[in-house]
């Protein structure tokens, strides 16, 4: 969130946090507008999404982690 907000123009990163977080998304619609997004910017349509949140991490002393969704596992774990 960080990164965003530092490159969106007037943007903060509460609000974009809050934005993403609290806000009801429909994963089919926008995974559909993501990668129609992507195939307009690279020019054709063999754009893939990734969505790392699926990595599974253990113990304490790896960076980055927070306990979050883990879409493959379907339940809340430490991911990336």
């Amino acid at each position: 969130m960080e990164c965003m907000a530092e490159t969106v123009a007037e943007s903060a990163y509460q609000q974009l946090h809050h934005m993403f977080r609290e806000s009801e998304w429909e994963r089919r619609n926008v995974r559909r507008q993501l990668i129609a997004d992507a195939n307009v910017h690279f020019g054709y349509s063999s754009a893939v999404p990734m969505d790392a949140s699926g990595l599974t991490k253990k113990g304490q002393m790896s960076a980055g982690v927070a306990r979050q969704w883990n879409e493959r596992l379907g339940k809340y774990r430490k991911c990336i």
